[in-house]
């Protein structure tokens, strides 16, 4: 039995529901319910591909665990140092490639490189933008980099199969914000602070459920999330961080096989944030994601930078922002072209009956 790796075309969601509605809507509806649900709950998060990690369904997802023993006392630096050395364990004599975008998630995972191995200088080779080292953070450039083995690319020159050859480990920042919460809560001010239920009478929630038509059916589904979720959700800041925790996690870290278009050279790439170390350090401290206003959101991690670099104007001021956006330009649309990837190889960008017949191998009848 194959599984769903990725998806993000309206067609493929749209053929999921209608599979699932042909052969389970007379029997057991509420499965089709949840799908419906599903895919509200990522117009809320602004993914259209969201894969739960936290549910069973119709079709098979290739989904991440989610720790069922999460209980920690290490710190975030702790963690981070953890997740570096068990890459370096990994990487043997290959050369390990950090995507630095000078943001906070990908600086984390640089540091934490740079900080567990004094021969850092011959073993990292780093991939970024005239605008990682030029706006985003020039002062870590210039202090550490200069002299580093640093290949400047632009837009889809980073997604070149060349960068993930099976003879370098390649590292990106993705699962970062995963482990924070959602972009999203920027804008909604102290009503972060609020019971999550507040979040159902938000004009925002009722937009993305497709107003009354779906409504009802993703605030059951939420609550059924909630019940299933082993941390506690109390406020509307738990409750984006846990629906971007468990929806959006697979999603992120599998997006960009459709820009490289080859998924096996691609599953040699880590994602730095997907470990059990940092999934566990998030379970076990809802409260330190945000702190008090959206300056101090990530603070644990520009701490940890901080303790590297001693930067106190990139840790009081850095604000979160998608910093390889910004760096690449045209790639969203490039990887909404791509319909569907399956665990057997399968990348699918082609006609609509061609791609149900794939979703059928991932059906669980």
């Amino acid at each position: 039995m194959h599984k769903i790796k990725y998806y993000i075309d309206d067609v493929v969601r749209e053929q999921i529901i209608q599979i699932a509605i042909k052969d389970y809507y007379l029997t057991q509806k509420e499965r089709v319910f949840d799908l419906m649900a599903l895919f509200c709950v990522g117009n809320l998060l602004n993914i259209s591909g969201p894969i739960n990690r936290n549910h069973e369904f119709v079709f098979n997802f290739d989904s991440t665990p989610i720790p069922t023993e999460f209980n920690t006392s290490d710190t975030f630096t702790e963690t981070s140092l953890k997740t570096a050395e068990d890459i370096w364990s990994v990487a043997c004599n290959k050369k390990v490639c950090v995507f630095w975008s000078g943001g906070i998630d990908s600086t984390v995972a640089l540091v934490a490189l740079m900080m567990t191995n004094s021969d850092w200088l011959n073993r990292i080779r780093i991939y970024t933008s005239e605008y990682a080292i030029r706006e985003e953070y020039p002062l870590f450039y210039d202090t550490y980099l200069k002299n580093a083995d640093v290949v400047m690319l632009k837009n889809l020159e980073f997604f070149d199969k060349k960068l993930f050859d099976l003879d370098v480990l390649p590292i990106d920042g993705t699962c970062g914000d995963q482990i924070w919460g959602c972009n999203i809560m920027r804008d909604m001010g102290e009503m972060r602070k609020q019971h999550y239920s507040k979040l159902y009478n938000h004009n925002e929630f009722y937009l993305h459920t497709e107003k009354h038509k779906r409504l009802y059916i993703t605030i059951d589904y939420i609550e059924q999330q909630i019940e299933k979720f082993p941390v506690p959700i109390k406020t509307v800041a738990d409750l984006y961080w846990m629906l971007t925790f468990t929806h959006k996690w697979d999603h992120v870290k599998s997006r960009a096989i459709a820009a490289v278009n080859d998924i096996t050279i691609f599953d040699n790439k880590i994602s730095f944030f997907n470990s059990l170390y940092y999934q566990r350090w998030a379970m076990s401290n809802l409260d330190v994601k945000l702190g008090d206003t959206w300056n101090t959101y990530k603070q644990p991690a520009k701490d940890f930078i901080y303790e590297f670099t001693g930067d106190n104007e990139y840790r009081v001021n850095k604000l979160q922002h998608e910093s390889m956006g910004r760096s690449v330009e045209p790639v969203k649309h490039l990887i909404r072209g791509m319909r569907l990837v399956t665990t057997n190889g399968h990348l699918i960008n082609m006609d609509e009956s061609k791609c149900e017949q794939l979703l059928r191998e991932c059906y669980t009848k």
